[in-house]
């Protein structure tokens, strides 16, 4: 189990429900929307590196892109922001690219690792 790097306590392993859409570390849970997982794969998927905007929008929309894609993009991320920052998961802007996910080394080596297995912990 990985260690505050503040407090040294240890902390609790990550959790991903994929198919419920749920995040889960410790006492902590929330509940993602579609769009919000789509998101938050792509960034555990791309972690430690960036993604554009661009793939964003396309993973997310597809076909139906609203009016102003970007702006609903950020939007998203500011939602699914404040929804994970509880697990220690924070998403950083890469001003005028795109976005990327940042964690203990642990989170996200167990996120990835769901995420790829599809597993629903």
């Amino acid at each position: 189990m990985a260690c505050c790097p503040t407090c040294g306590q240890a902390v609790p392993p990550l959790q991903i429900f994929i198919d419920n859409k749920y995040v889960v570390r410790g006492e902590a849970s929330v509940r993602l929307n579609a769009q919000e997982m789509v998101v938050l794969k792509l960034l555990i998927n791309a972690s430690p590196h960036s993604m554009t905007k661009d793939r964003f929008i396309m993973a997310i929309y597809d076909d139906s892109e609203p009016e102003h894609p970007v702006s609903a993009l950020r939007g998203i991320v500011c939602h699914l922001r404040r929804k994970i920052a509880p697990m220690g998961l924070e998403i950083r802007t890469h001003c005028g690219t795109g976005y990327s996910l940042h964690s203990d080394a642990e989170a996200m080596h167990e996120a990835k690792r769901l995420v790829t297995r599809r597993r629903v912990a």
